[in-house]
């Protein structure tokens, strides 16, 4: 099967997995599956994802029933086998045993002298013209490639019973990652192994040969730590003109790269990804890869669908006796595990991990070089670290020059360094003199014992981090002696809320629960603290993916919050979070309520200037956004602008906030160039703070496109999205959401100017990446946009499967935003239309929705109507619908420049008489 079919075979499956196989069949024919292969493999697939696990009695005994079929086959082929003279050898026991056949220990006996070898043979029963291409093929790369890390070649033929053998260098070792967890090998020195394996695939690339099949069992190291490179069964000679390998969908799934998976075009850039799925393991000792079935089916899927768990985080779910044996396998402790995988080689391990080729390094060579890079202490070009990242290399590269240069320019300002610290050292005792307070006196020696652990002479001139700070903080918690419990809690949550702010959920959920047993063990009464714990513990779930557990918490906390507290800080905190949780579960309706409630109070409580409470009124503006409330986010945060403006004190950045989403609730002609220009002023803060290239002005100049399109400013909208897109394709991965969120609205001003090949492009590029985790609402929102430039370039087709596959996606799901809806039901029709079917009930319930949430002079509603009015006049051609479809058309003409796509689209559908 060639990579386009295996593409729609994948779309389909994702498309059908949820349904019940009832329908199956049925969906197939709507999209006009009819080839019969296409469909019989989608089956397969849907009939495989739905066996979840249930066997019958059959099942049961069936892999005993085999592996006792197989034990047998085997004991019969060595007995067969053993003792055999293949050319100049004698096979002496099995050492091996694959898909292909087995390999063999054996032993030269032709009297030249004494070699041992492996030989590797085909077990009878298989294409024998297909085997013996293969190793026939094998036996040529390797006859290509010299290299002491790479297994080499000695001899070959056939059989006299017509099986190809080999004879390789005969390797007695241990696979790459079982020898170094035995032998306790550092991070440094596994490292040091890793760039022995890529400097032999570097001499297979430079010999046009990928291997396409790296993985730790093909990975041996000899008892003196030598490294070699075996089984190049699989491997594929890259034709140098097209730089890619011919087609073969061969390899092992949980060691495949995306493009193996899809069937497209190999190239060296599948051994980058599988060096990358290799370092992740000697390094973390765990796959990067969440699956709940160790099935080749779930892999494929997991490589295809999820992003890869950052190594810093492959920790998460390990208990504290799993991760202690892990970490002294690499002779660190947990926490210095995690600090030396956080950052460099985070970045370096998920460059070579990305989902297109060409994101990862260029070359095996280039990936060497960076974690070169990094044993050496220097910038890797993984990451785009500015001058305050280059800084902290080279002093961690030059530790002993830098504390030099230090204590130099101490002795030259050395009066005036005394004196200050003799000044601040009796601050502190005046201080500690005057605190009478126990809780006090823990605070202070708590917070100095953690800056005591930066202090050079600890650290042997190693720079230490904000996070690293926070870690011995939550390290030193563990250890130091609390007297007073509520000093205890508090810090713990303090902590905790700082490693929220840095976005390290799972040390905050970690922190948060050690709060909560303290809470529980000691202050059991105390009803205000265990509510706070709960509320930011499941704050931590929700960025843990854990919707579920937080909301429980939640509930608990609500039913703990003490009556007098419910016009509280603590009640408003409670309540926003509820509602970010229930909206992240698809509870819309729920979760307004809730978080109305909570900016309420933080409003009244803090008034409408402040952060906290602007800051919730603009995440409630967004839910009111998402399900077409506009006129209420409106009334909301108009008075919170106009306080922000009003007070000296107003943090700038909020108030482009605020002022993009009022912004966003002007949604009529009348307020477009009001609306425009309140993005422009948030535009102006925003590049002012941060700069010109920063991803918050990629993020504003979106939503100042959104706006220009309202106001029928196509080529300004077009220019400020490409503005935009540029920024993000500089900051964001080319898979990550954000990116596809750009693509997607890049393309939307393209269609807008008639480029419709343009946007169609954008919309597939933006549906390639949407399809992977976003809401399935976007993609159904993408999948319209693609339906209509496919619609409107002719290839009816693809534009009916597009936009029924759109349909069935927001009729599945429990709160789509109404307008969008509409606006896929009126693609629908125009697609019915196209293809000469009328049928008008897509278009009614189309009118409904947008009468029912947007404005009268919404272009989308006018095009709704104008849609509607067109098919119920094919329907049924009446006066009444004539003068239905005139009044559509002239508003229409009214709202649209002339000239524009738009309204020519519309203008098509007019009645000949």
């Amino acid at each position: 099967m060639d990579a386009e079919n295996w593409q729609r075979v994948r779309a389909l499956f994702d498309a059908l997995v949820e349904r019940p196989p009832t329908e199956w069949l049925t969906s197939l024919d709507e999209r006009g599956v009819d080839d019969p292969v296409i469909r019989e493999e989608v089956l397969a697939l849907l009939r495989a994802d739905g066996e979840d696990g249930v066997r019958t009695v059959i099942d049961a005994q069936a892999p005993a029933v085999l592996s006792d079929l197989s034990a047998r086959e085997a004991e019969i082929e060595n007995q067969r086998l053993e003792g055999r003279v293949v050319g100049a050898f004698r096979l002496v026991e099995e050492i091996g045993r694959g898909g292909m056949g087995t390999v063999w220990r054996a032993q030269r006996i032709d009297g030249q002298f004494e070699q041992g070898v492996a030989i590797k043979l085909i077990r009878s029963g298989w294409d024998a013209a297909e085997m013996i291409g293969r190793f026939r093929a094998e036996r040529q790369i390797l006859a290509h490639l010299n290299h002491p890390n790479i297994a080499h070649l000695i001899d070959g033929g056939v059989t006299d019973d017509g099986l190809p053998w080999l004879a390789l260098e005969y390797v007695d070792g241990t696979d790459l990652r079982r020898y170094c967890d035995d032998h306790q090998l550092h991070i440094e020195a596994r490292l040091g192994l890793f760039l022995t394996v890529c400097a032999a695939v570097s001499h297979a690339h430079a010999h046009l040969i990928v291997h396409r099949d790296l993985k730790p069992s093909n990975l041996l190291v000899t008892r003196n730590g030598e490294v070699k490179l075996l089984d190049f069964g699989i491997a594929k000679l890259v034709d140098p003109e097209a730089g890619h390998a011919s087609l073969q969908r061969v390899f092992t799934p949980e060691y495949a790269a995306p493009e193996q998976v899809r069937g497209e075009a190999i190239t060296t850039s599948v051994d980058v990804y599988a060096l990358g799925l290799l370092l992740y393991e000697l390094l973390t000792g765990r796959r990067p890869y969440k699956v709940a079935h160790s099935t080749p089916a779930a892999y494929e899927r997991a490589i295809l669908d999820q992003e890869p768990t950052r190594p810093s985080l492959a920790f998460a779910n390990d208990d504290a006796g799993d991760l202690a044996a892990r970490a002294a396998q690499r002779e660190m402790s947990p926490q210095h595990l995690r600090r030396e995988l956080r950052g460099d080689l985070d970045a370096i391990i998920l460059k070579a991990l990305r989902k297109q080729p060409e994101q990862r390094y260029a070359s095996v060579a280039d990936f060497a070089a960076d974690v070169g890079r990094y044993l050496e202490r220097r910038p890797v070009a993984a990451r785009r670290g500015g001058w305050r990242y280059r800084g902290s290399r080279f002093l961690r590269r030059h530790a002993l020059a830098a504390i030099l240069t230090v204590v130099t320019l101490a002795g030259l300002v050395g009066g005036l360094a005394v004196a200050l610290w003799q000044a601040e050292l009796a601050r502190t005792q005046r201080d500690l003199a005057r605190s009478e307070s126990e809780k006090s006196s823990q605070t202070v020696q708590f917070l100095l014992d953690i800056f005591r652990s930066a202090d050079p002479a600890t650290t042997k001139g190693e720079k230490i981090t904000a996070e690293e700070l926070l870690e011995s903080g939550a390290e030193r918690a563990e250890r130091f002696r609390f007297s007073d419990p509520d000093v205890h809690f508090d810090l713990l949550m303090a902590m905790g809320e700082a490693y929220l702010g840095v976005g390290a959920a799972k040390e905050a959920f970690d922190l948060f629960n050690r709060a909560l047993e303290v809470q529980a063990k000691h202050l059991p009464d105390a009803a205000r603290k265990r509510v706070h714990a709960l509320t930011l513990l499941a704050r931590s779930q929700g960025s843990l993916d854990d919707l579920k557990g937080g909301a429980r918490n939640l509930d608990e906390a609500a039913s703990l919050l003490p009556v007098e507290d419910a016009e509280t800080e603590l009640a408003a905190d409670l309540l926003m979070t509820r509602g970010i949780n229930r909206m992240s579960q698809g509870e819309i309706s729920t979760a307004i309520d809730d978080m109305a409630r909570g900016t309420h109070l933080f409003v009244k409580l803090r008034g409408a200037a402040d952060d906290t409470a602007a800051s919730s009124a603009i995440t409630l503006s967004w839910a009111y956004d998402d399900q077409d409330r506009v006129a209420e986010g409106r009334q909301l945060l108009e008075p919170i602008v106009a306080a922000m403006r009003q007070t000296g004190t107003t943090n700038p950045v909020r108030l482009a906030d605020a002022l993009d989403a009022l912004a966003n609730m002007y949604v009529s002609s009348a307020d477009a160039a009001q609306a425009s220009q309140m993005r422009r002023e948030a535009l102006e803060i925003t590049r002012r703070v941060y700069g010109e290239a920063h991803g918050y002005v990629g993020i504003r100049l979106n939503n100042l496109a959104f706006s220009l399109m309202r106001s029928h400013d196509y080529l300004g909208a077009n220019a400020a999205m490409k503005e935009a897109i540029e920024i993000r394709r500089a900051l964001e991965p080319p898979g990550s959401r954000k990116f596809g969120t750009g693509l997607n609205n890049l393309a939307s001003t393209e269609y807008a100017l008639g480029h419709w090949a343009e946007a169609e492009r954008l919309w597939k590029q933006a549906l390639e990446i949407r399809r992977k985790g976003s809401d399935t609402t976007d993609t159904a929102y993408t999948l319209t946009g693609l339906a209509g430039s496919q619609r409107e370039q002719g290839r009816l087709a693809e534009a009916r499967r597009s936009i029924d596959e759109a349909v069935a996606l927001l009729r599945a799901h429990p709160s789509p935003k109404p307008t969008h809806l509409a606006r896929t039901l009126v693609e629908h029709v125009e697609v019915d239309l196209a293809q000469r079917k009328i049928a008008c009930a897509d278009a009614e319930e189309a009118v409904s929705l947008m009468h029912a949430n947007a404005s009268a002079d919404d272009p989308h509603r006018l095009y709704a109507e104008a849609i509607a009015a067109a098919c119920a006049w094919r329907a049924l051609p009446s006066a009444q619908t004539r003068r239905r479809f005139e009044e559509a058309q002239a508003a229409m003409r009214a709202e649209f420049p002339v000239g524009s796509a738009r309204l020519l689209q519309a203008q098509r559908y007019s009645i000949v008489n």
